[in-house]
């Protein structure tokens, strides 16, 4: 393949279809087609990489509910954006359409996706990402992206992680150091213009990049990758993303907590006196939770811990119960005190439970949606956020893969982009 050339055609001698790409813009953007409407004659087209980070709603607060319709985000797109980088024949050639903006599949009770839009420049839906894409790698750009969709609540919006897995949770929408930006929009085919533009098929693409036959590989760094506390990973059939709270290097293993709450349950399925012991919502972590999100290979590297659960330190020394065994728990107040030293890990905009009980053996703490720590507890029939913690062993075959990933340059474990120290607050029961 010396010399190779890619082979451009003219669109008025080839039929642009999905997985083709075309290049529009002041800017040279590169885009890649998604679906083509042969009897409309038009394509929807996105992005081939992010056009850089900003923020879904750039009004920084955990208190106000935001939509696609709303959002700060579409407001620059169709403005700033739209007026800047195409020129006025581009303009004329991409299509107002009439989208849809359902509710997160997945959470919603709790977020709601808003009113139809007419848009000329939009966000690819949760809908969208799932159908037009046929796998993880194909959606994978090697950064987070923001869909339009709402996430698990009204202040967040859903994503795309770095390696494809679609986060239905999603981010804060205020959110902009690790958030890229794919704009897509429709284009009329049978416009003079799209007959102009210079147009490359996904075969010419992959044959252009692909290497010469007798190239040498590119040398990679061979160091081990050491994953420390406040690094990410992926992990379990639905791609959660876990942060590391603790590494404990003599005994190879390390303390994990979902990102993000992964159910929405009561500590106990009905008003009793219980302990993390004997509560429901443990039973199901350690049988149906654990049996379905994770695979035989990632349930080997759990390792089964010996916990703790002391009483309550400031109500009445409630009882905690006796230690017990688990793979999978939640942490407990002191665990929490000690490991989470970041405001963006301990806050995510909803109340999760704690293990540990509350002022009664009928209340169990947790934190609150301000990071707060609500010593005194609720009810243990109420339903909170339930956000799973384990300790992984780093010798397993799983993890070693993570390893083996990190040093062919994939993004397995990432630093959080901004360090909130906590300032450790405890809300008084006189509060209420």
């Amino acid at each position: 393949m010396e010399n190779a050339k890619t082979e451009l055609h003219n669109t008025a001698e080839v039929r642009p279809e999905a997985g083709g790409f075309f290049v529009m813009g002041k800017k040279g953007t590169l885009w890649l087609v998604l679906d083509v409407d042969k009897d409309a004659g038009t394509a929807l087209v996105l992005a081939e990489k992010d056009i850089g980070y900003m923020a879904y709603n750039s009004k920084k607060t955990l208190l106000e509910d935001v939509t696609w319709e709303t959002c700060t985000l579409r407001r620059w797109l169709n403005n700033d954006y739209f007026n800047s980088v195409f020129s006025e024949a581009e303009k004329a050639v991409i299509i107002e359409s009439e989208l849809h903006n359902p509710d997160n599949p997945k959470h919603h009770s709790l977020s709601r996706g808003g009113n139809d839009t007419r848009d000329k420049i939009f966000l690819l839906s949760i809908e969208e990402a799932e159908k037009y894409f046929k796998d993880n790698e194909d959606r994978a750009t090697g950064c987070w992206w923001w869909l339009r969709s709402p996430g698990s609540a009204g202040t967040e919006a859903a994503g795309i992680y770095s390696y494809g897995g679609i986060s239905y949770s999603g981010d804060f929408a205020y959110h902009r150091d690790r958030c890229g930006v794919r704009p897509a929009f429709r284009i009329n085919l049978r416009s003079e213009l799209f007959q102009s533009l210079t147009y490359i098929s996904q075969v010419e693409k992959v044959n252009t990049e692909a290497p010469p036959d007798n190239a040498e590989p590119e040398p990679h760094n061979t160091d081990e990758v050491r994953p420390e506390a406040g690094a990410y990973f992926t992990m379990g059939k639905e791609g959660s993303l876990w942060v590391i709270l603790d590494v404990d290097k003599d005994a190879e293993t390390a303390l994990v907590l979902a990102e993000k709450d992964i159910d929405y349950r009561p500590y106990h399925d009905r008003k009793e006196a219980v302990t993390w012991e004997t509560c429901t919502l443990r039973k199901w972590l350690n049988s149906e939770y654990y049996k379905s999100a994770f695979s035989n290979t990632q349930k080997e590297a759990i390792i089964e811990s010996e916990l703790e659960n002391p009483n309550n330190p400031e109500y009445w020394d409630t009882y905690g119960g006796n230690t017990t065994r688990d793979k999978i728990f939640l942490l407990s107040i002191d665990e929490a005190r000690k490991y989470i030293n970041d405001y963006h890990i301990l806050a995510i905009n909803r109340e999760w439970w704690l293990r540990s009980p509350g002022e009664d053996s009928c209340h169990a703490a947790y934190i609150d949606y301000k990071g707060i720590y609500t010593i005194f507890g609720n009810h243990v029939n109420v339903k909170y956020s339930v956000r799973p913690a384990f300790r992984i062993d780093m010798k397993s075959k799983f993890f070693r893969s993570l390893l083996t990933a990190g040093q062919s340059g994939d993004v397995v474990f990432k630093n959080p982009p901004q360090h909130v120290p906590v300032e450790i607050e405890i809300r008084d029961r006189d509060y209420l």
